[in-house]
């Protein structure tokens, strides 16, 4: 799990050059608290074909702690809700092994190539680890959370335990609970299994914030 956290760090640190990179939410219903504007863009080194990463930040720019509950993602489609699939528990940690083989792979090609120009030769590869351990739970769930579809996928994790939901999703994950500290920022992330061709410009996403107060978001990502 530590390259997998690794990886994600690397993530935010090469897209955060702004404190909330990519376009902001707009708000479509719903009580959303005042000074907390939420940004999201898509990881393009990090999406394939059939993988999106989208990178979350939401901010604060109140004098008090803002307290997110939960966060769902909804494609506002019946049709894309059922053709993408939330990635979970040992999955995440396969793809992060996974991803960091391309990139070492396509890091490679990158360096061997301008080398050639400049007769000089660079190479570089991400360091590739074993994962850790999960708990039963989570790995009986979860081909069975893959399979549900967004819409069902959320309903499942809505009704397990804040300690089976930690065994599926990193701290970091978009589906977490979090905090963001007053007049700072905290940086979310999620994983979707869908073609690059169904990904949608546009993503809906409800949060549920700890005060009591829910919000419904649309974002426009552009294109993938």
């Amino acid at each position: 799990m530590k390259n997998f956290v690794y990886l994600i760090l690397l993530s935010l640190l090469f897209s955060c050059a702004s404190y909330q990179p990519g376009k902001y939410a707009d708000i479509v219903s719903g009580d959303h608290p005042a000074d907390t504007p939420i940004t999201a863009e898509v990881d393009k080194q990090l999406t394939t074909e059939n993988y999106t990463f989208i990178n979350f930040s939401f901010g604060n720019l109140g004098d008090d702690w803002r307290r997110v509950k939960s966060v769902r993602i909804d494609f506002n489609s019946k049709d894309l809700n059922k053709k993408a699939s939330l990635i979970v528990g040992d999955d995440l940690q396969t793809w992060s092994s996974a991803i960091q083989h391309k990139l070492a792979i396509d890091r490679y090609n990158r360096d061997v190539f301008w080398g050639s120009i400049a007769l000089v030769g660079a190479t570089a590869a991400i360091a590739s680890g074993s994962s850790g351990n999960s708990s039963g739970m989570a790995a009986g769930s979860l081909a069975y959370t893959t399979s549900l579809g967004i819409m069902g996928a959320n309903s499942f994790i809505d009704q397990i335990s804040d300690l089976e939901r930690a065994s599926l999703f990193p701290a970091t994950h978009l589906y977490q609970p979090f905090s963001i500290p007053a007049g700072l920022y905290s940086n979310r992330w999620v994983l979707l299994q869908i073609k690059k061709e169904d990904m949608p410009r546009v993503i809906y996403f409800n949060v549920e914030y700890l005060d009591g107060k829910k919000a419904y978001y649309k974002i426009d990502l552009g294109l993938i």
